[in-house]
């Protein structure tokens, strides 16, 4: 977007929408020497101006230095194009950081200052509340905002009190930032990371050749990988075929031939939908509905009674009243059924495979699943189910345990499998916004847990 503005900083000067700005600054004088000009510009230029208090400077300290430093505020105040907002409101949520709801809240007011006539948002937050435990987080979130508002009608000034900072967190901040403003003893100092966009671009570009060529050098990986299996399933048309041909006129025998080779085509046609399937190009088509996951189970349970050995008995305890969640039935199905194949194979002499469904109410979520779900939500869905699959086989140590769920590995001797099916199993659980944990022990078995949202 080319439209120019006044930062209202004149150490920085006319800036384009999209502005992701820090202030380093050691002094509350050091602090309103810059916000009063940024917002008396923000506001003299018909922008909506959110301006978040902190810990050591509240709302009075504000209103107070307005006052006298730009009297005229009161007059935007009114008109509700200035919001001076309390930062616990903003950050938190019953006393737990909610940067997830912070970003909403302030992508929201884009659109109401679009919608309110404004030309658009000027906001200012400062980080004097950042605790050391949630700075992962928090460098994350102001990753996220940058690029969020990179071509949105916004201009962001996030100010850092720098004694409160170690040297390489401040560096880490600056590098989340198209500009650094830094407080110094004779001045100012900017540093403009010109070329920011064009190393991101460079970078993003580099990442999607790579992805190819790696793709390219899978799908070489998965030639070899599966060239067994064809050619025993060819092998078997072949020699069906042949003995159908031989005994044309046994009708008997000729129709249990062709159904033998019926069955071998499926077998070829599923492998050939596990390659689809695994192409990370290839979106997968998921049918939504309202999903009982229970229904899913005993269906599969009926098909299973066939082709799992007597001695493996499989146990369930299936919440009652489970949530239904919005998903696609064939591919839960699928998930479920390539977890018990896997318990299957991995139980030798006999054993028991044992699956069970919850109901996840007020985010009670498993500490594996919570563990994960923190990458991935700024906090824990409310509501969901999970599906627990667990065995008592062979099981497997860290050092496989890290690598199930990569394309084309497999404990399985050659010709018994792809090692396509965990791949397929977590790509499809991810189409379903949920998580997947594993915990398993040598001679002790596996346990899968899956979390979907209702």
């Amino acid at each position: 977007m080319s439209d120019s503005r006044n930062s209202g900083i004149k150490q920085i000067g006319k800036v384009n929408w999209g502005l992701h700005v820090c202030y380093f600054y050691y002094t509350i004088e050091d602090y309103f020497d810059i916000l009063i000009p940024y917002f008396k510009q923000g506001l003299e230029d018909n922008e909506l101006c959110i301006w978040v208090d902190t810990k050591h400077i509240t709302k009075d300290d504000i209103f107070k230095t307005l006052t006298s430093e730009f009297p005229n505020y009161k007059k935007y105040e009114k008109s509700g194009r200035l919001l001076i907002l309390d930062y616990r409101a903003i950050y938190y949520e019953d006393e737990d950081l909610n940067l997830f709801g912070a970003a909403k809240y302030y992508l929201d007011q884009i659109k109401y200052a679009l919608n309110s006539d404004c030309e658009g948002l000027r906001l200012s937050g400062d980080a004097k509340w950042l605790r050391k435990k949630n700075w992962d987080a928090f460098i994350e979130y102001e990753n996220t905002v940058g690029k969020r508002i990179r071509k949105k009608k916004v201009i962001t000034l996030c100010t850092y009190p720098i004694n409160k900072f170690y040297k390489r967190d401040i560096l880490e901040i600056a590098n989340t930032h198209q500009f650094a403003l830094f407080k110094k003893k004779d001045g100012y100092k900017v540093i403009k990371s010109s070329q920011r966009e064009q190393i991101e671009a460079e970078r993003e570009q580099i990442q999607k050749n790579l992805h190819k060529v790696q793709y390219l050098e899978n799908l070489g990986i998965l030639s070899r990988s599966i060239a067994h299996d064809f050619n025993n399933l060819l092998g078997l048309i072949k020699g069906y075929n042949d003995m159908a041909l031989m005994n044309i006129n046994k009708n008997g025998d000729v129709r249990d031939y062709l159904r033998e080779i019926s069955k071998s085509i499926k077998s070829a046609a599923k492998l050939i939908n596990q390659l689809n399937e695994f192409n990370p190009e290839n979106p997968l088509e998921l049918t939504i509905k309202e999903t009982n996951i229970n229904q899913v189970i005993n269906e599969l349970l009926e098909m299973f009674s066939y082709f799992i050995s007597e001695n493996i008995k499989i146990e369930t305890n299936l919440e009652e009243k489970l949530f239904s969640i919005k998903g696609d039935p064939e591919k839960i199905s699928q998930i479920i059924m390539n977890l018990i194949l896997n318990a299957r194979d991995a139980i030798e002499d006999g054993g028991k495979i044992f699956i069970e469904t919850k109901n996840i109410k007020n985010g009670q979520l498993t500490e594996g699943i919570k563990k994960k779900i923190k990458h991935k939500y700024e906090k824990d869905p409310q509501k969901g189910v999970l599906i627990k699959v667990k065995d008592n086989g062979v099981g497997m140590d860290k050092k496989i345990l890290k690598k199930i769920f990569q394309p084309f590995f497999t404990t399985k001797s050659p010709g018994k499998g792809t090692g396509l099916g965990l791949t397929i199993v977590k790509r499809l659980v991810n189409q379903h916004n949920g998580m997947i944990d594993v915990k398993s022990e040598v001679n002790k078995g596996t346990e899968f847990e899956i979390f979907i949202p209702a």
